[in-house]
């Protein structure tokens, strides 16, 4: 994975807190396993659940090359770097497909059990791509 040296420029002011929130932001939660300095974050997910630790240091900071291993092992692109904030720029905008809302086969959006709607959430819509 090769950034753009005004990416790697954001990315080496970098703490362990501004990590942390990304992480958070991209769906990863604490690891109730560790404690202490070592903090670990899971996130499920399919086809595999995936696991970080990071050791806690107040304000600390990293070079690339940690950097660039870390990202590797999350999984995260240049495009998931604007999409948890770590980086800000010009991002590339991609038209999203026009969408229809059309009622949903539920009865007022509650199912038997009391509980919402997994397809529409509760609202009696249901969100699919216009032809």
């Amino acid at each position: 994975m090769a950034f753009p040296r005004n990416v790697w420029d954001q990315l080496k002011a970098t703490t362990v807190e501004e990590l942390m929130a990304a992480l958070k932001r991209d769906g990863f939660t604490p690891d109730p396993a560790t404690t202490g300095a070592e903090l670990g974050f899971i996130k499920k997910g399919k086809p595999q659940n995936k696991r970080v630790v990071i050791h806690y240091h107040h304000g600390k900071t990293w070079g690339p090359k940690f950097l660039k291993g870390l990202f590797d092992d999350i999984g995260w692109k240049l495009e998931d770097l604007f999409r948890v904030g770590l980086i800000k720029g010009a991002e590339k905008k991609t038209a999203e497909p026009p969408t229809l809302l059309i009622p949903c086969h539920c009865d007022l959006g509650v199912l038997e059990n009391g509980e919402p709607c997994p397809d529409c959430g509760g609202t009696r819509f249901r969100e699919v791509p216009a032809t």
